[in-house]
């Protein structure tokens, strides 16, 4: 089982956040070709800026600069746990060899790549389940590992 340098706390805070951003839709409104009798229904949605995936997002730039400001070994693994969420066939033992291939393919600033990737909450969750961790346990009230 791999160690950790980044802690679940961190992780999980991740997590939360990019479920915040996950949430948003790429607009207002239900789109060209719905249906008339849903008129009512768009124009409420279109009131609902907090959908408006073009609207600044606090949630998305306070995530930004929480990974930004981890340190090189912290965002290695964070990208190392998506990996290993991400592959239904790796398993812990794959750790060492997904994180040297995160080092040596990482162009691209970790915090753009994390949150470029789709499904990124539900990558970083199984990523923490291969290694025997919850954010459910880790959360106020739940039962600390």
């Amino acid at each position: 089982m791999p160690e950790l340098t980044i802690s679940p706390e961190k992780v999980c805070f991740v997590v939360m956040r990019a479920r915040g951003i996950a949430g948003k839709e790429a607009g207002p409104g239900l789109g060209e070709g719905s249906n008339p009798s849903d008129q009512g229904i768009e124009d409420e949605i279109a009131d609902l800026d907090v959908l408006d995936d073009s609207l600044p997002d606090a949630t998305e730039e306070e995530l930004r600069g929480a990974i930004a400001s981890l340190n090189e070994d912290e965002q290695l693994e964070l990208i190392t746990l998506m990996r290993l969420g991400r592959d239904d066939a790796a398993t812990p033992d794959d750790w060492d060899e997904i994180r040297t291939q995160v080092a040596a393919s990482q162009e691209t600033p970790p915090e753009d790549y994390l949150l470029g990737t789709p499904l990124l909450a539900e990558y970083l969750e199984a990523g923490l389940d291969k290694l025997g961790i919850s954010c459910v346990d880790l959360a106020p009230g739940g039962a600390s590992p």
